[in-house]
């Protein structure tokens, strides 16, 4: 329905293998935000002749929870965000349980949890970033579990689509 896009998507964070080399002074685009078009909420392809609001994908629930009903919700409701905070050594992550060790604090990035598991005796959960696959294991990333690493347990939000 809404294409195309009057300002396009940039694809900075899923292409570059280094997502900090794609800093700007605007974030990650690096664009103006001076000369970003006001969304006015209506379709910019006549043809198309719904309404934006009626087009939309909506909840019909959102919902946070703790780690401890975290595996029960993956498995009722599938994947959902978590907010996280960064820091320079995650970057470099390759393979196995990320901890953080060193390194400055760069911000906060949202990731879809989609697991849990068990490696090495140390209790992880595992992510998808939107960094792409050359980045991490693939584009994937398994993190500590039940010790709050990163904030990952305090940031969790969920939703149920209304169908």
């Amino acid at each position: 329905g809404r294409q195309p896009w009057l300002v396009q998507p940039c694809n900075a964070s899923t292409t570059a293998a280094d997502p900090s080399s794609v800093l700007g002074p605007h974030g990650v685009c690096g664009g103006d935000p001076a000369t970003t078009p006001k969304c006015d909420l209506s379709c910019y392809n006549a043809r198309h002749e719904g309404k934006y609001l009626d087009d939309i994908i909506k909840a019909k629930k959102v919902f946070t929870f703790d780690g401890c009903s975290a595996r029960k919700n993956l498995r009722k409701h599938g994947p959902y965000v978590v907010t996280m905070r960064v820091y320079e050594d995650f970057l470099a992550y390759k393979s196995g349980v990320y901890h953080h060790v060193t390194g400055d604090y760069l911000g906060l990035l949202s990731v879809r949890m989609i697991g849990w598991g068990l490696e090495g005796g140390q209790a992880f959960w595992l992510f998808a970033n939107s960094w792409g696959t050359s980045w991490g294991d693939k584009g994937f990333f398994k993190i500590r579990r039940f010790v709050n690493e990163r904030w990952i347990e305090n940031f969790r939000y969920a939703g149920v689509p209304k169908l």
